[in-house]
């Protein structure tokens, strides 16, 4: 039987710019409580477009796994991310490819520290090998539970910053000039206690900074400096099945269809 819930105003993670660690997190605190029969295989996003009169934007994201039941490969539209594992079990770089530009590619290398992230270094090549771009680098904080405490990387002009509740769910998230320090960017948010499927298929070992333990289902943002924007709190709402996976879920942005093997 599928269960319909509502959430009241409780977030979503919402990541603006201006221009975990253990492979096995403690759940003994109930942050990631009960095992699940199945995992997820594909999802397909309708980002929608207020306003403007045109159709939803379509997404599907697609998830291949190895035999022992890590991530291999992730196909998203016209990329795909390949995952290359170091010999005991770490991931050890991805290669993203486009098929809308050939010519170039996106490697992700990790480094560790006490058996955790401490750093990811993205950067693009073309065929030859020359780099196409400046690296850009993130920055991790595990807790000793082993969930994510802190994140933030440099673009540009700013650091970007993320914080995270006693769960590894990315609460806060804030962008400072690096001239002076000043905050100009804060949003906040806040998560339902149910799990992110997203999580449960380990996509916190490729992007720490992305991917949060459970499901977000409010967020806003809270003030922006640099740019025009729509304050108003952004809810999401979820169907989920009988193991508590969400099926369905939606807000004024996009919706997500889920599906599980």
């Amino acid at each position: 039987m599928t269960k319909f819930l509502l959430f009241p105003l409780s977030l979503a993670m919402l990541f603006f710019s201006c221009q975990k660690s253990d492979p096995n997190p403690d759940t003994s605190n109930n942050c990631l409580p009960g095992t699940f029969s199945k995992r997820l295989k594909k999802e397909v996003l309708s980002a929608n477009h207020p306003g403007t009169g045109f159709n939803p934007t379509i997404y599907t994201t697609e998830y291949a796994y190895t035999p022992d039941g890590n991530l291999d490969e992730i196909r998203e539209n016209n990329t795909t991310t390949k995952i290359m594992y170091r010999p005991d079990g770490k991931v050890d770089q991805l290669i993203i490819r486009s098929d809308d530009n050939p010519n170039y590619y996106t490697q992700q290398t990790y480094t560790y520290q006490n058996g955790q992230i401490q750093q990811t270094t993205s950067q693009s090549y073309n065929l030859n090998g020359t780099p196409t771009n400046q690296p850009l680098r993130y920055f991790y904080e595990w807790g000793t539970d082993g969930f994510l405490k802190k994140g933030k990387f440099e673009n540009g002009n700013d650091e970007t910053v993320f914080t995270t509740d006693g769960c590894g769910n990315i609460v806060k998230t804030q962008d400072f000039y690096l001239q002076n320090g000043a905050e100009h960017f804060l949003s906040k948010s806040e998560y339902a206690e149910t799990p992110n499927p997203h999580y449960l298929i380990g996509l916190y070992k490729l992007y720490p900074e992305a991917y949060s333990v459970h499901n977000q289902i409010f967020g806003q943002i809270v003030h922006w400096d640099c740019a025009d924007y729509d304050g108003s709190p952004i809810t999401t709402q979820y169907i989920y099945d009988d193991e508590g996976l969400p099926v369905k879920s939606w807000n004024t942005n996009h919706t997500i269809e889920y599906f599980y093997e």
